[in-house]
């Protein structure tokens, strides 16, 4: 997953967020409204791995990593297994 430098990605779920977790300092997480995940990382380089349980039961893991280059931070919707 790429992450803008000090930009809010999103990730929006169709299920509510049971827990989520990384093990990268340097970037922010946090949960809005149970559905979605705010991503803002704090550096220009770099990247760490992201945990995303739903309370179905369903379980994601991402690698993040800043792209440098990048402008414009995108929104990622999760529909079932499926993501768009």
């Amino acid at each position: 997953m790429e992450l803008v430098p000090y930009a809010t990605t999103i990730l929006r779920f169709d299920e509510g967020v049971r827990y989520v977790a990384t093990g990268w300092p340097f970037v922010q997480v946090q949960v809005l409204e149970g559905v979605m995940v705010l991503l803002r990382p704090l550096v220009r380089e770099g990247g760490g791995e992201l945990w995303v349980m739903l309370q179905d039961g369903r379980q994601y893991r991402f690698y993040m990593e800043v792209n440098k280059e990048a402008k414009v931070a995108r929104t990622y919707v999760f529909v079932g297994r499926t993501w768009r």
